[in-house]
């Protein structure tokens, strides 16, 4: 058993199979190394359980068909309902060298921001679309209403998919400094 230790002292005791899904981890254990505790200074209790229970799941993915452990993550990432935890798993799955749940949390953002933005293009092409005039007076100040409420929406997402990408940039430039 190892001992993980978040950065706001919360204790998980995991199972080597279950730690060793961390290339981050599975460095600082070692072969040879018996390190019980390892404290993860940048990964707060609530983002490490989700860490924890997403490794839980794929440590053990033989048992699983790839449809079923797709749906698993599917169903994981739905269950996740605010920006700041993806963006906060997303940064854990980059520090812990989590590859599919990096994966993961990334592609889960661009279909966000996808899906958002098709649905404020198909509301602006219904308001100026020439041949709905009738309609389009009838129910502008529900379409207008709708429109900002999407705008309000998306707006979290690319401010999210900015701080993505400058933590891509920045650990770029880490490995760039350190490989000279």
């Amino acid at each position: 058993m190892i001992v993980l230790k978040s950065s706001d002292n919360k204790s998980f005791k995991i199972e080597e199979a279950v730690a060793l899904q961390s290339q981050t981890i599975a460095h600082m254990v070692g072969d040879d190394c018996d390190c019980p505790k390892i404290r993860l200074e940048n990964v707060t209790g609530k983002t490490l359980s989700k860490v924890i229970e997403y490794c839980n799941k794929h440590a053990y993915g033989d048992s699983f068909s790839k449809e079923d452990l797709k749906q698993w993550d599917a169903q994981f990432m739905n269950n996740i309902m605010d920006h700041s935890t993806i963006f906060d798993l997303l940064v854990a799955a980059n520090y812990l060298n989590i590859k599919g749940l990096l994966h993961l949390t990334c592609q889960t953002i661009a279909q966000e921001k996808k899906n958002l933005e098709k649905v404020i293009w198909n509301y602006k092409w219904i308001l100026l679309r020439p041949d709905s005039t009738e309609f389009m007076v009838r129910d502008l100040p529900f379409y207008q209403r709708t429109a900002k409420l999407l705008e309000r929406r998306i707006e979290p997402v690319r401010e999210l998919l900015a701080s993505v990408e400058a933590s891509v940039e920045a650990c770029v430039g880490i490995k760039e400094t350190c490989s000279l």
